[in-house]
């Protein structure tokens, strides 16, 4: 069984969306939680998103121009 946490801005907003999950047939509960409650849920962090801070795009263009070298001197286009 899976967990979706999600964060909601207002009373109306999460009250709206309570009801219409609750008419997917695969939903089974859906709980309300204030906002110290969630501070116990650990946060997620975006892995691609942390990595992407280290990649150098001079070595991606370099890599790009050798692969369509290749290409060229195989086929003769790319």
């Amino acid at each position: 069984m899976e967990m979706l946490v999600v964060k909601i801005d207002s009373k109306k907003n999460s009250s709206f969306l309570k009801k219409l999950l609750l008419k997917f047939s695969f939903v089974l509960e859906v709980k309300s939680t204030t906002s110290e409650d969630v501070h116990s849920v650990p946060e997620k962090i975006n892995v691609a998103g942390s990595l992407n801070k280290f990649s150098d795009l001079s070595k991606m263009k370099n890599e790009k121009a050798v692969w369509e070298k290749v290409i060229l001197e195989k086929h003769g286009t790319y």
